[in-house]
């Protein structure tokens, strides 16, 4: 099941890079119109490709905050990291904590850009929190699979 969903993710970066039609039928599993694709061809098959050789080193020299980037995790590629993030979510286990080299590359990035992004959308919940978020995207401290979740029986409804 892993391998199909990682397959999945996979396509889409690919199918950004390499196959536009490919890329717009599949867009619409997550929001993505068929003219959006036509709109934007060139910038999503631009991303598309530089996301096929990013590493989370070249970011780090993009963002210059190499040093903050341990050289264990300079050459996995940014992409691959963003499927597993996913994959974490949807499974609830969030693993990097905050004493890995990865956790602190990917907070050293969000900490460099979010100025921007706040810059660039004022008056936004999510961009104003983004550290907040994304830290709490790549580690949980509670273990998901042994979460208690709260059953609230409405009003008028039996209990079994």
């Amino acid at each position: 099941m892993i391998a199909h969903f990682d397959f999945m993710l996979n396509d889409v970066f690919d199918s950004m890079a390499y196959d536009l039609d490919r890329f717009a039928a599949l867009g619409g599993g997550f929001g993505i119109s068929r003219e959006f694709v036509t709109k934007m061809k060139l910038p999503i098959k631009l991303i598309g490709k530089i996301m096929q050789k990013l590493t989370v080193g070249k970011v780090g020299r993009l963002l210059r905050i190499s040093r903050q980037v341990d050289k264990s995790v300079r050459n996995i590629l940014v992409k691959d990291l963003v499927i597993e993030v996913i994959r974490n979510i949807f499974s609830g286990n969030e693993h990097y904590s905050p004493d890995t080299a990865m956790y602190k590359a990917i907070m050293a990035a969000v900490t460099r850009v979010h100025p921007i992004v706040k810059h660039f959308a004022k008056g936004n919940e999510i961009a104003e929190e983004l550290p907040w978020l994304v830290s709490h995207m790549i580690y949980d401290e509670t273990p998901d699979n042994e979460a208690v979740l709260p059953v609230r029986v409405p009003a008028g409804v039996k209990s079994v």
